[in-house]
């Protein structure tokens, strides 16, 4: 079987119509077609993002509805952005999307629902290992975060982890600890 890459005109000529005219034009089109042909991936947007200017990008975020848009964002996370716009809108107002984003747009970042640390019911943090970012940066976060989450949860704030790892073991009953997790929370 042929691929129509593959196909050229003069092999579906009946041989009644194959005189050296009919197939030397045939041959020309077949070039021009193979050509046009060529050009076609180009016009795929979506495929390839990454080759495509700057402002098309920017235009694409209208077109596939993308929630969170920002202009101080790199080039390569408003592509992610954009590749994954359709499933956050599929699963929007879960904590996967919540994370899902945040991801897009930063990296290091997860949920921590209110089950997981004794917080009030329907209320959840952002947590992260990296340096809490303040200004700007804390502003985007909290705007990506309201966009995304379920109506009826509460967002509380981003609050920073880290595991403190020591030599010294401290028993009290039958629990040993060596690790400790240190969170610091800023509003």
């Amino acid at each position: 079987m042929k691929k129509i890459d593959d196909l050229k005109i003069r092999d579906i000529l009946p041989s009644s119509l194959a005189d050296e005219k009919l197939l030397a034009t045939s041959d020309g089109i077949d070039r021009v077609l193979k050509r046009i042909n060529n050009k076609i991936d180009k016009c795929y947007f979506y495929k390839n993002l990454e080759n495509t200017y700057p402002e098309i990008v920017d235009e694409m975020f209208w077109e596939w509805h993308v929630d969170y848009y920002s202009e101080d964002l790199t080039l390569d996370k408003k592509i992610k952005l954009i590749r994954n716009s359709y499933v956050n809108h599929l699963r929007k107002g879960t904590p996967w999307a919540v994370e899902n984003m945040l991801n897009d747009i930063l990296d290091g970042y997860y949920l921590l629902e209110w089950f997981d640390y004794g917080g009030k019911p329907f209320h959840f943090k952002v947590v992260t290992e990296n340096e809490i970012p303040s200004g700007q940066v804390l502003a985007n976060i909290t705007k990506a975060v309201n966009i995304t989450k379920n109506i009826r949860s509460h967002f509380e704030g981003v609050v920073q982890s880290k595991v403190i790892s020591s030599t010294t073991n401290y028993q009290y009953g039958n629990y040993v600890a060596s690790n400790y997790t240190y969170i610091q929370e800023r509003n």
